[in-house]
């Protein structure tokens, strides 16, 4: 009687799933499972699938600005009434990138003076700028995010413009395994670590240290500092000149490769 009872119940359930809920089934055991739509990158994902199996690691590279406003641009959206009493601020967003470079999706961050302004007015220059997508062993990601800041002051007080240090081309992945650390390989260890190096003005990765590898005393740190040499990095710039001395921190992430 109990089963049933229960048969009927279920034959109810999954008459109210196709007609009040579509694409979707109430199973026997009162769980619900609905359709989910197609990848809209299958190649990408059965791409990435192989190379998870396949044990190759994966070169993460973060979204980064690439084009900033005008001094132009900026005067023309320059808060009101922090021009009107000369004030100078900073303000900072969050924002999604598109494959295509564009942000959306941006939010404040960060604000100084707070309400004077500089928070709105670096919304409306966001569509002006450009950025790099994240990307991942050099296949572009839509809606990687990036943090960045301007800095906002009236004429006959301009800024000393810097532009950080960013990545320009990474290592290709089979280079990056020839690094790999041999005791952690024996032990089919995986992990990552985070290094930190000052960039010459020709773009190389110099005098980097380590500044955290998980786990600890398994190589990863020491050979993320070798894999750096390979780096191709863009120089810091100072109002558009390529200097020495930018910062670069980078973390990579370890995947035992494949046995040949």
């Amino acid at each position: 009687m109990a089963r049933k009872y229960r048969w009927i119940c279920d034959t109810i359930r999954l008459i109210v799933a196709v007609l009040v809920i579509p694409g979707g089934v109430v199973f026997a055991d009162h769980t619900y499972a609905q359709n989910v739509p197609p990848s809209p990158h299958p190649f990408l994902d059965s791409w990435y699938s192989a190379r998870a199996k396949s044990g190759t690691p994966r070169s993460v590279r973060e979204a980064s600005i690439s084009v900033r406003p005008s001094r132009e641009i900026m005067l023309r959206n320059f808060p009101p009434l922090a021009l009107k009493q000369k004030i100078v601020g900073r303000a900072s967003l969050r924002c999604r990138v598109s494959l295509s470079g564009e942000l959306y999706e941006c939010s404040v961050v960060g604000e100084s003076p707070a309400g004077a302004g500089f928070g709105i007015a670096e919304l409306e220059i966001a569509k002006f700028m450009r950025a790099i997508p994240r990307s991942i062993d050099d296949f572009p990601e839509d809606g990687g995010y990036v943090e960045f800041g301007n800095m906002w002051s009236p004429p006959g007080m301009e800024p000393t413009i810097i532009t950080n240090s960013s990545f320009l081309e990474a290592p290709p992945a089979d280079k990056i395994s020839q690094y790999y650390p041999e005791h952690a390989r024996r032990l089919g260890v995986e992990g990552q670590a985070t290094i930190r190096c000052e960039v010459t003005i020709n773009g190389k990765a110099v005098n980097c240290v380590v500044v955290g590898e998980f786990p600890q005393d398994m190589g990863f740190g020491a050979a993320s500092v070798k894999v750096a040499g390979s780096f191709k990095l863009r120089p810091k710039t100072i109002n558009g000149e390529p200097v020495s001395g930018g910062l670069f921190e980078e973390t990579i992430r370890w995947s035992i490769p494949p046995r040949r």
